[in-house]
């Protein structure tokens, strides 16, 4: 219990106030739950071998099942814990142990578990709604990774290395952690072969590890916003936190005596830390009132039962009294936007304005005026049609 404690002494600092994880948890999106159900079924795997328990097996098992439900995308997480295996059994080989058949037990039975829930799920959410979850994957798959098609083996690894480069050089004093979580992988690879290595940090660290491998599929995605990183941004903070923690010896350090080595650890979480803190505190410092301002501007107008249309359309007009209908190209709302619905506001920004060039639409001819607010960092187009 004492253990759980501590690390989570590490946990909070450095991975719930991780600039990315800290904001992406205040929405209510998938994403966020399921991170957070895969930490859950680690704790319940670890316990569950810690303690040869296979009742928390199951719950580990219930808990990847839900991370898949609450986002079908992923169901990438259930290879996991086959990889975790994996890499055991080839970190016994390699540091010359002998295997644990009850280790090996557990995490079979929590594959079948999994499988189970997964397949059980599928059958009674899956086909009954086949055709609107088939073509929800079509367009989140086909649309969104590197084209195989129209690359070969070279070009692909390109891409996909030059998306790597990208998200590391973008945005730097954001990605700190990131980086210093980088660097640390090596140095707990390290600490796994020694050999008064604790139990906890061998199992947690190589599924954690796990965990992170998987993530890296994610970067050859054409389409990557932040919110489909939450779970590299997990798993690599999860590395971090592991190896300080290990290496600080359950945080049972004779301050009398501190190492260079233990000095430079309790450096790096002071310095993750309030690295952490002061980006929350400037992002709370630059805070905006955009989305309130917009929602006022269209409360003071009258719509009868023309809608405001568009991507925005529900966030910047839920305090009005119009109808709001989402747009999204090849996907809803995308066809004979006019003669539908015959709208009065169209939101939109200018990087889709094709899927209403698609659709015939000329701004220049249908509205009254088009304005732009500034919505954080983006521009949004307010088309008040005639």
């Amino acid at each position: 219990g004492s253990k759980y404690k501590h690390f989570m002494l590490l946990v909070i600092p450095l991975i719930y106030l991780e600039p990315h994880i800290f904001h992406f948890t205040h929405y209510s999106l998938p994403e966020t739950l399921s991170v957070n159900c895969i930490i859950l079924s680690i704790f319940f795997l670890w316990r569950s071998i810690y303690k040869e328990n296979y009742k928390t097996t199951f719950i580990s098992a219930l808990f990847l099942a839900i991370a898949c439900f609450l986002k079908v995308l992923f169901i990438y997480s259930f290879f996991i814990f086959p990889l975790f295996y994996l890499l055991w059994v080839s970190y016994l080989k390699i540091s010359k142990q002998e295997a644990n058949p009850q280790l090996r037990k557990i995490i079979f039975r929590h594959i079948f578990f999994s499988s189970i829930l997964l397949v059980s799920g599928f059958i009674i959410w899956y086909f009954p709604n086949k055709s609107l979850i088939s073509k929800t994957l079509n367009f989140g798959i086909e649309s969104r990774f590197i084209k195989t098609s129209e690359l070969n083996l070279f070009g692909i690894t390109i891409d996909y290395l030059l998306n790597i480069k990208n998200f590391l050089t973008d945005s730097p004093y954001l990605k700190i952690t990131t980086y210093v979580a980088l660097i640390s992988i090596p140095f707990g690879v390290k600490i796994l072969f020694k050999k008064k290595t604790s139990m906890f940090f061998k199992i947690n660290f190589l599924i954690a590890m796990s965990w992170f491998i998987i993530e890296l599929h994610k970067f050859g995605m054409n389409y990557l916003p932040t919110r489909y990183l939450i779970g590299f941004y997990f798993s690599s903070c999860l590395l971090l936190s592991l190896t300080i923690y290990e290496n600080l010896q359950c945080l049972k350090i004779d301050f009398r005596k501190i190492k260079s080595s233990n000095l430079i650890i309790i450096i790096v979480i002071l310095f993750t830390s309030l690295n952490h803190i002061f980006l929350i505190y400037g992002s709370y410092q630059n805070k905006t009132y955009d989305i309130i301002e917009t929602n006022n501007y269209f409360k003071k107008h009258s719509f009868s039962t023309r809608p405001i249309m568009g991507s925005w359309a529900s966030s910047l007009a839920r305090n009005s009294k119009a109808i709001t209908n989402p747009i999204f190209e090849d996907r809803t709302n995308h066809k004979k936007i006019i003669n539908n619905y015959n709208p009065r506001v169209i939101i939109f920004e200018e990087e889709n304005k094709n899927v209403f060039i698609k659709d015939g639409i000329i701004f220049d001819e249908i509205s009254d005026s088009v304005i732009v607010k500034k919505i954080g960092n983006y521009n949004v187009n307010i088309a008040w049609l005639k």
